[in-house]
């Protein structure tokens, strides 16, 4: 009976290990006065969509990035970037992820400025 219940057992163990990095997503949203918007960090691998939003009452472009989280020690290195003018958006932009976390980053365009109502997310 223990013979029986074993494989099943690793078989289910392995599928639950190996969709750990099989779905996630980060998102963000970025207020008037804030410089930055930094979306949760996320497991990802293989084809991420990534989508973004401006709002009309926004003054100045925002910046929607997808940063890949290396070493602690390691400056995380930009894998996704498209800028937003006030009251556009896209969807639907997509790029391979190689197996790692990953977050979303909304930045209004220049040194810590600000004027931006704006979303993103980034889809595994």
């Amino acid at each position: 009976m223990k013979k029986k219940l074993i494989f099943p057992l690793v078989a289910a163990t392995l599928l639950v290990g190996s969709s750990a990095y099989s779905a996630g997503t980060s998102s963000a949203f970025i207020g008037y006065y804030d410089t930055y918007a930094k979306g949760s960090t996320v497991p990802m691998k293989g084809t991420v969509s990534v989508e973004g939003y401006s709002n009309p009452m926004s003054t100045n472009e925002v910046w929607v990035e997808v940063y890949k989280q290396n070493c602690g020690a390691c400056a995380d290195s930009k894998q996704f970037s498209q800028e937003l003018s006030p009251n556009s958006s896209f969807s639907n932009f997509t790029f391979t992820a190689s197996e790692a976390n990953y977050y979303i980053w909304l930045d209004p365009d220049g040194p810590n400025y600000d004027g931006c109502v704006a979303s993103g997310s980034a889809k595994n």
